[in-house]
């Protein structure tokens, strides 16, 4: 018998997160919101340990941040390990190169939403 793995609830979700990142998450658990934050390659790498125990979580949104390369490195194994579906990048400073392997880093059903930088990605993976 396959094992269950089980879900997290919103409340563990957010004891997990560091404490300002916490009140991004949607009321059901599943949507992290941190847009808009200028949280930075140093608040995304503090962010990704976290991401990793969120077994919830379908959806991040990380959009003008200020994210770099360095902050996506320290982000792309985690997506790997997670349940997301989309990931919000719009708005940051990510090379194509760290694009596609972020897109890499997914199975097929993942969109990586990006709105201006699409054009370094493959449109069949747009939303």
């Amino acid at each position: 018998m396959e094992a269950v793995e089980k879900k997290t609830t919103v409340e563990e979700a957010r004891n997990l997160l560091p404490p300002k990142y916490g009140k991004g998450l949607s009321g059901d658990g599943t949507v992290l919101m941190l847009g808009n934050n200028n949280i930075g390659d140093d608040g995304v790498k503090a962010l990704s340990p976290s991401l990793a125990k969120l077994t919830s979580l379908t959806g991040l949104w990380l959009t003008s941040n200020n994210m770099g390369d360095d902050g996506a490195e320290a982000l792309a194994p985690i997506l790997a390990k997670t349940n997301l579906t989309e990931l919000g990048i719009a708005g940051n400073n990510l090379s194509p190169a760290m694009i596609a392997r972020l897109q890499l880093t997914t199975n097929s059903e993942y969109r990586v939403l990006l709105q201006e930088q699409e054009e370094h990605v493959s449109k069949s993976r747009l939303c």
